[in-house]
């Protein structure tokens, strides 16, 4: 199994919703096979751009996840924790499955107030949240194409209808 740790973000609640979501959804986009058709989005103050799956099953397992997950990270102490995507391929003789890719987010919720200090303090807080994006988008294109090349690397596609054919699944940590 391959483990693809991402950068960890720091933001403010209101805000961790769509960076995770523009994170999952560029990942789960970029492991898409076939003709898919995109859905652009942009997170309005950070000037990100995005590309997600225009699939609604896709689009809703994956919100219903991220809200969960914030309104948890949201009611814990540490206000921090990993969101997770585990692509899995079946296991044979078995009916459990075995991850063979997982990426991992680090995210630390951080006050409005400290946002507010951090801001008089750099002037570009969003510019710095939009390059930590970007740096990850980045990361997330070069993996896939660098095992794109490796026929070896992917499970056999069995289910080439959905837009994306590899099982996934999601997994939260609070920390």
């Amino acid at each position: 199994m391959e483990q693809i740790y991402l950068d960890s973000i720091k933001c403010v609640s209101g805000d961790a919703y769509e960076i995770i979501a523009s994170i999952f959804h560029t990942i789960l986009f970029n492991r898409a096979v076939g003709t898919v058709k995109p859905k652009d989005h942009k997170i309005e103050g950070y000037e990100i751009c995005y590309v997600s799956v225009s699939d609604q099953g896709i689009n809703e397992r994956l919100s219903t996840e991220i809200k969960k997950f914030v309104k948890k990270l949201n009611a814990s102490e540490s206000k921090a924790g990993e969101f997770k995507l585990h692509f899995t391929k079946p296991v044979m003789w078995s009916f459990s499955s075995q991850t063979w890719e997982e990426w991992i987010l680090e995210i630390k919720i951080i006050e409005q107030q400290l946002q507010q200090e951090e801001e008089s303090n750099n002037e570009n807080f969003g510019k710095g949240i939009r390059e930590q994006v970007k740096k990850i988008f980045k990361k997330i294109i070069t993996h896939v194409n660098f095992t794109l090349s490796n026929q070896d690397y992917f499970p056999q596609i069995k289910d080439s209808e959905n837009p994306i054919p590899f099982k996934f699944k999601f997994e939260t940590t609070i920390l």
